[in-house]
């Protein structure tokens, strides 16, 4: 992760018929992720601002924990040309609440 939160890997490019399943290490900000949250935010142009859309992108499953890896439930995009950001909000051992983010743009 860079240090504004950001995901290294941000921006993703997946394809339309992609379903793809994401995983963060959280070791550089500490240890034993818990209680994770997950939004996922579509880029509407028309009124230059961003629609929760989690339910739809994300519409089976939860985040899961292993060690310092949280990974996400399937991503299903909407429609080519869209823009996504996918928050996650997380707990480290000593009740620090941190969050992250990364892009993605459907092709």
């Amino acid at each position: 992760m860079s240090d504004d939160r950001e995901i290294e890997q941000s921006v993703q490019t997946v394809g339309i018929e992609e379903r793809p399943i994401w995983g963060v290490d959280v070791s550089n900000w500490g240890n034993a992720p818990s209680s994770v949250v997950l939004a996922c935010y579509k880029y509407v142009q028309a009124s230059n601002s961003w629609s929760n859309i989690t339910s739809t992108c994300f519409p089976t499953g939860t985040s899961s924990v292993l060690g310092n890896i949280i990974t996400f439930p399937v991503f299903i995009p909407q429609a080519i040309g869209d823009n996504y950001r996918i928050e996650f909000k997380f707990t480290l051992t000593g009740s620090s609440t941190l969050e992250g983010y990364a892009y993605v743009d459907c092709e």
